[in-house]
């Protein structure tokens, strides 16, 4: 709870900017697949389902 203290009793004015600024548009990038850019989560998240899955299949394999 100690981050939550405000340990300066004057709080801090920042200048506010005199012109707006604005935010540049990003257009959307698609692979040659059409979809949005793949990432290295999604290759991690496969790898994990395709664990559990062979885990699973190796679990209900009876033991001799």
């Amino acid at each position: 709870m100690i981050g939550y203290c405000p340990l300066d009793e004057d709080p801090i004015e920042r200048p506010r900017p005199s012109q707006q600024v604005s935010v540049p548009v990003q257009e959307n990038r698609k692979n040659s697949t059409g979809r949005e850019e793949d990432t290295e989560c999604n290759y991690v998240v496969m790898f994990f389902i395709a664990g559990v899955i062979a885990l699973a299949i190796m679990d209900s394999l009876p033991r001799k």
